[in-house]
């Protein structure tokens, strides 16, 4: 038995993306830190006749990528595709936001999915990389988490050059996902897509073998005008509030 792995798998994003997934009849395991949240999540998309494992596992903490392949392994989970979903972002200025926070965001945001994929592309495993239009311009307010998502997008879209297995990068803006409260931009709230429809068009782009699919047309001009000006000009126009 093979699995869609998909980390932040609970809700927002990551949960729609599993459902779109057990639509298909694909098996899934989800991690995400909130047993309560899993739990839903495995209740519902039981219905869709599959088998969902789920394991509770914070993956912001060092070693913890590894940890999560090796228990997956230990279980005989076999995983043909890998959905690096789960991250997180600090609407602050860098020095008034904790070490601890940040170097926790480049954990989550880079080195998970690396070694996630590191572990299952050489095992045959397609992998999708959800990233945001955020990484095609420096943002203040955001210069971490916008930074973390760059590295993200650069990597992934040469990693699918590289590689035999699909690697499939996903540069989604605002979503309504809850992301702009928990990350203090309360005020970039209710603005943006539907998570449903976002896990739609991912699962459109993977199914085509696409290499990078940017959510919505609004989006895609703002990540058009941004490739055309300075990369300063656009920190001084985007600004923070």
């Amino acid at each position: 038995m093979s699995y869609a792995l998909i980390t932040g798998g609970s809700k927002g994003i990551g949960y729609h993306v599993a459902k779109e997934f057990a639509r298909r009849g694909d098996d899934l395991i989800l991690v995400a830190r909130s047993n309560g949240a899993l739990r839903d999540a495995k209740h519902a998309l039981e219905e869709h006749d599959v088998t969902v494992q789920t394991l509770s596992q914070d993956l912001s903490e060092p070693d913890s990528a590894e940890d999560l392949v090796e228990f997956c392994d230990r279980q005989g989970w076999d995983v043909d595709v890998v959905v690096n979903n789960a991250g997180f972002g600090k609407h602050d200025d860098f020095t008034d936001t904790s070490l601890h926070v940040n170097q926790s965001m480049l954990v989550l945001n880079c080195y998970t999915p690396i070694t996630l994929a590191h572990k299952y592309i050489e095992r045959g495993a397609d992998v999708i990389n959800v990233g945001s239009i955020a990484g095609y311009q420096p943002l203040p307010g955001f210069a971490n988490y916008a930074a973390t998502k760059a590295y993200v997008y650069s990597w992934s879209v040469a990693l699918n050059q590289e590689v035999n297995e699909t690697v499939l990068t996903v540069c989604p803006g605002p979503t309504k996902t809850g992301f702009a409260e928990r990350s203090g931009a309360e005020d970039l709230d209710g603005n943006g897509m539907e998570p449903d429809v976002v896990a739609e068009q991912i699962i459109k782009a993977y199914q085509k073998e696409d290499s990078v699919v940017i959510n919505g047309w609004t989006n895609k001009l703002i990540t058009a005008a941004s490739h055309m000006l300075p990369p300063s000009w656009v920190a001084a126009l985007v600004g923070k509030r």
